[in-house]
């Protein structure tokens, strides 16, 4: 199988891509900004303050990565123009890094905590739910960290090894003819 077949199958699955880029930057924002409200709201505590400072990135990343996949999902069916390969490319970097910093800080905050089942009272249940919802956020930051780096890496593959795809809904641009017709 050659890099244009390739590059061709990828381009018809880009639509999955961005529809699982957009469910899963809402459901990482839901989980971020429930945590949120419970810290800041709920318990008030000032010795949780760099967790809610986590917790207000995963937000911003969930913000972000939802906004700018809904952008590119729309312009994979109707604004073929915005969609630059190098527009795209770069939004889908800054995405990666965003995800990968969201989802690192949150793990290096919450260590290694083993959510017993053992709860015998409503303040133990309580933080074993938001026990359970932290490792549930760290697992949609990976996974969708993990989507968007496949899309960038795919992109960077129709960018880089495969010149001649020029955006987003994989129009290729037409080779000039090996043998040139003879002329009379």
């Amino acid at each position: 199988m050659d890099t244009q077949t390739i590059v061709d199958k990828l381009n018809e699955k880009m639509v999955v891509f961005r529809v699982v880029q957009v469910v899963f930057s809402l459901v990482s924002f839901a989980l971020a900004g429930r945590e949120l409200y419970f810290f800041y709201y709920i318990f008030s505590q000032p010795t949780a303050f760099r967790i809610v400072q986590v917790l207000g990135f995963d937000c911003f990343a969930g913000v972000l990565g939802f906004v700018t996949s809904l952008f590119l999902l729309v312009t994979l069916f109707f604004m073929h123009n915005l969609a630059h390969k190098f527009v795209v490319f770069a939004i889908e970097v800054i995405n990666v890094i965003f995800y990968f910093v969201a989802f690192v800080a949150l793990a290096a905050n919450t260590g290694t905590v083993s959510c017993s089942a053992g709860a015998t009272n409503d303040s133990t249940n309580i933080l074993l739910t938001m026990c359970r919802i932290f490792q549930a956020l760290t697992a949609f930051l990976v996974l969708t960290w993990l989507v968007w780096l496949s899309t960038a890496i795919i992109n960077c593959m129709r960018i880089f090894v495969h010149k001649s795809y020029d955006n987003e809904g994989g129009n290729r641009h037409p080779s000039p003819p090996s043998n040139p017709p003879p002329s009379a």
